[in-house]
Formats: C-alpha cells, sequence, structure tokens
C-alpha cells in the first residue's frame, strides 16, 4: 500500500472520539492514536470490509511532542 484515504478531523480529542466510535461499530484499530513527525495526531485504522483508512487532525495532544526524525 503506497497510500490511505485520510480523514481529516478538527483536533485531537475528535481524533480519540472518532477512533472509539469506529471501534463500537466493528472498526479496528491498527495503530495509534500517535504523534507524527510533521505536527498530526493520527490513528491507522480497518472498517469491517478490512479498508484501511486514517483519521488525522493537524495539531497534538497538550504534553505531546512530535517525534524527531532520525539524523542520515
Amino acid at each position: 500500500t503506497t497510500a490511505y484515504a485520510t480523514l481529516m478531523l478538527a483536533g485531537p480529542a475528535d481524533v480519540d472520539q472518532a477512533v472509539a466510535r469506529a471501534g463500537e461499530r466493528g472498526g479496528r484499530l491498527l495503530k495509534g492514536p500517535f504523534a507524527t513527525y510533521y505536527g498530526q495526531w493520527q490513528a491507522l485504522l480497518a472498517d469491517p470490509e478490512d479498508n484501511v483508512f486514517r483519521l488525522a487532525c493537524v495539531g497534538l495532544p497538550p504534553g505531546v511532542m512530535a517525534p524527531a526524525l532520525a539524523a542520515t
């Protein structure tokens, strides 16, 4: 897979709530929620038919910092 559909939400709390609601409706959390190096709060999920998608927002929850990229 080279790309996932990404649903952009208003803020970190919205991502967290949508993750919980997806689980209640048969979705599966694959990863997250987590901070990306580019400053988004993101989760990777699969729907009941195994279609993979992301929930994300620009910005991080209070107290969470974006991880640094490793030097190459």
